[in-house]
């Protein structure tokens, strides 16, 4: 669904990435990143999380759940993404929601800081 729109997407991404001064990710519901600033947009059309929705990460968590997330120390939270576990996580705090059409989760949208300015404008 969110593939359709993948240019208006990366638009929106790169409008918040500069008002805030954050990077931004948009994720579908098959965890494949259609849009998305700095890092992120070298990802585009890869899967986030390794795909796996149901491993109990962030994204999946707010795909399954349907609740937004406020991750305040991503390097040491084991429930936020793989790389945590490999020691490889450059993110260091993400706000991520869940996106809605006629009352489905289609994906999610994430505010990640990679820093402590970053940080503070995500919280």
């Amino acid at each position: 669904m969110l593939k359709a729109y993948q240019q208006i997407a990366q638009e929106v991404s790169e409008a918040i990435s500069s008002a805030l001064q954050i990077e931004t990710e948009i994720v579908d519901d098959t965890m494949t990143i259609i849009a998305g600033t700095g890092k992120y947009k070298t990802l585009i059309n890869m899967k986030e999380e390794n795909g796996e929705i149901e491993a109990g990460y962030l994204y999946g968590r707010v795909l399954q759940t349907d609740q937004s997330y406020f991750i305040e120390d991503a390097r040491s939270d084991l429930s936020y993404d793989p790389s945590v576990s490999a020691g490889e996580t450059e993110e260091m705090a993400e706000l991520c929601t869940p996106i809605h059409y006629n009352g489905n989760v289609i994906g999610v949208i994430g505010l990640i800081a990679f820093n402590e300015t970053q940080k503070k404008n995500a919280g």
